[in-house]
């Protein structure tokens, strides 16, 4: 009894300690099947780049109704500031998400114009992969 009490009391301290950021920092497990909400949100966070493509992966489905949807992702931006904001934009998604990878690289043609390269002038390629987080245990 002691042991499940300190259990309870130490996830409600996480509960507390979630509640108590700022409203923009929490996010939200959708229930599922949220595709529709999330391709929604990543057409508008991605619309800054200059074209993109998405590629969804099989859901995976854990045995506690913990929903994971992988998405690869491609885009293109005029520079990497811009690259840069949509990446933060992807995490800090209002539903809850990871960024498992990013790799951002400018493409070679592009910097063999130059004699002196800049890569902070350069369009940039990036390809990412995020998982969203939704569950089949939420009404």
């Amino acid at each position: 009894a002691a042991a499940k009490a300190a259990k309870m009391k130490s996830m409600q301290e996480e509960v507390d300690a979630i509640l108590a950021r700022p409203a923009d920092e929490i996010t939200e497990i959708a229930p599922y099947d949220n595709a529709t909400v999330v391709i929604a949100q990543l057409n508008g966070i991605l619309s800054a780049s200059e074209e993109y493509n998405l590629t969804f992966r099989d859901v995976a489905v854990n045995s506690d109704g913990t929903v994971r949807r992988v998405i690869n992702m491609t885009f293109r931006c005029e520079s990497y500031a811009s690259a840069r904001s949509i990446v933060d934009a992807l995490s800090g998604s209002h539903w809850r998400c990871i960024v498992n990878s990013v790799n951002m690289s400018v493409p070679k043609k592009e910097i063999e114009r130059d004699d002196v390269p800049n890569i902070m002038k350069y369009p940039v390629e990036v390809t990412a992969q995020v998982t969203f987080f939704e569950s089949k245990n939420l009404a």
